[in-house]
């Protein structure tokens, strides 16, 4: 087995995994605001608004059946549709974030936040993007293979 990759096999596999595409970018937004919809809008709202400085857009509609059932759907895809990668890259940390405290006394939610890591880190791979989303909520840049053969090594 040849592991002697040249220079350009090694960094240059997908020359776009730094840079914003467009189907990673309405994967990801569809996904989050499906994720904020689902799992206590108003606590990741909160949190956008003190960490970010943003107020995600919220429409309220009333069930026409019950006349009493209010349901508010937040826009977190209309919100972020113009903003920086490096926005919703500190989004999905902050999601992250204002639910983490919670999880321990709610297994439902934890369990939320586990799918969310899984879904965040398959669109990310599915895409070629070079990031990763940790267990801890934590996004960083994906290390390559390199750096995995050398700690593997150790």
């Amino acid at each position: 087995m040849n592991n002697n990759k040249l220079f350009s096999q090694h960094y240059f596999g997908d020359n776009t995994r730094y840079e914003d595409k467009p189907k990673f970018r309405l994967r990801i937004l569809k996904c989050l605001e499906d994720f904020t919809n689902a799992n206590h809008p108003q606590l990741i709202y909160l949190k956008c608004r003190s960490q970010m400085g943003l107020d995600i857009e919220k429409t309220t509609t009333v069930s026409p059946r019950y006349k009493t059932i209010y349901q508010n759907t937040y826009h977190v895809e209309k919100l972020f549709a113009e903003k920086p990668i490096t926005d919703i890259l500190d989004f999905i940390g902050t999601c992250f974030n204002a639910l983490a405290p919670n999880q321990n006394n709610n297994q439902h939610l934890k369990e939320s936040l586990k799918r969310f890591v899984q879904e965040i880190n398959l669109i990310f791979r599915e895409e070629s993007m070079c990031y990763v989303l940790h267990d801890d909520g934590q996004v960083r840049y994906y290390p390559d293979e390199e750096f995995h053969q050398l700690i593997n090594a150790l």
